[in-house]
């Protein structure tokens, strides 16, 4: 019998082979797949396979996103595997951070069937997270919708709303709109929340065949958009906007329910609706009216930067933040006198 071998990896700008492995090894999960890593370029940094190898052979691995700024250096792992020896990962991943002086690491669960984080020095930031996954392949879908959501979705149709699957540029600026609009309604309730439309971001993801639009159309005009990620068995919500027309007709439930209905036609067993934050329960009773299950997940920041090089970096930031307040006032000063002009 021969000796079970364990041992840690990690590969800088990894080979379509290696890819492919690690995308079969978790086909619901859309953050492994060549498309997602390649749609990523220019927006997330320098791609690394990390893992761990067992008897020569790929047990588990995921994507790991390197950044290099002028005073520090950062890894992101954005969707952590089920790890079949952690000991041996996380061991694994301390060496490799200290082997190319990374100074701040990031781990997130985006994705993931589980996420155990253990407790590592340098330990900044930790949070309990979970996602909400919908069965598509378990049952009628119609059947997990709360009463609220059936009434929403026969509304939406009583009223002509339409969805259609799209990935053009215009599609992705619609997208975008439907972004801001729902930032903006959420600024309005006193949330703190930025307003972000990575326009391009959205078109890298659908012009690599990352994934797709589904968009609820009324009048002609769209009124809701998600942005779903693909994967060969799974998809999952990366993000999705409401304009206020689209909330008053329950676009967003239509185009949830009609996305799902379609993907469990295509044979894909799981539909991810992502996560939720603490401070938004109306949001989590949302995604659990679809039948939704939860995925109890983890993430955490570290980091492991000395203490003077910690001083520098805050010191740094907050002149960067001083400065863009400065000129965001002088801006709006500007448009101000330009205005009464």
């Amino acid at each position: 019998m021969s000796e079970r071998v364990i041992e840690f990896l990690a590969i800088r700008e990894p080979e379509s082979t290696i890819l492919d492995q690690m995308a079969a090894r978790a086909p619901t999960n859309p953050f492994v797949t060549p498309a997602y890593i390649a749609s990523r370029r220019g927006f997330g940094g320098q791609p690394w396979v990390v893992g761990i190898a067992e008897t020569g052979r790929l047990a588990a691995a995921c994507v790991a996103y390197m950044r290099s700024g002028h005073l520090t250096r950062s890894l992101e792992i954005v969707s952590l595997p089920e790890l079949p020896d952690s000991n041996a990962f996380w061991r694994g991943l301390l060496d490799f951070c200290g082997q190319h002086r990374i100074d701040e690491l990031q781990i997130n669960s985006y994705g993931s069937t589980m996420a155990e984080i253990p407790r590592l020095a340098g330990e900044r930031t930790r949070k309990d997270r979970c996602e909400y996954v919908l069965d598509l392949q378990a049952r009628d879908l119609a059947e997990g919708l709360s009463r609220d959501h059936r009434r929403n979705i026969a509304r939406a149709r009583k009223k002509g709303l339409t969805v259609r699957r799209a990935t053009d540029r215009d599609a992705c600026a619609a997208h975008a709109a439907m972004i801001v609009s729902s930032m903006e309604r959420r600024q309005h309730r006193g949330e703190s929340v930025p307003i972000d439309t990575r326009h391009e971001e959205f078109l890298a993801a659908t012009s690599a065949g990352a994934g797709e639009l589904f968009q609820a159309v009324h009048d002609g005009e769209v009124v809701s958009s998600m942005l779903l990620l693909r994967a060969a068995r799974g998809a999952y919500s990366q993000t999705m906007g409401t304009n206020e027309t689209g909330m008053q007709l329950g676009a967003s439930r239509l185009v949830i329910f009609e996305a799902a209905t379609e993907l469990k036609a295509e044979g894909l067993t799981i539909l991810n609706l992502g996560g939720v934050s603490e401070d938004n329960p109306g949001l989590r009773e949302f995604k659990l009216g679809f039948g939704a299950r939860t995925i109890p997940l983890e993430a955490a920041e570290f980091c492991f930067a000395t203490t003077l090089k910690r001083s520098m970096v805050g010191a740094a930031r907050a002149l960067r933040s001083a400065l863009a307040t400065t000129r965001a006032a002088l801006d709006g000063r500007s448009r101000h006198r330009h205005g009464a002009a």
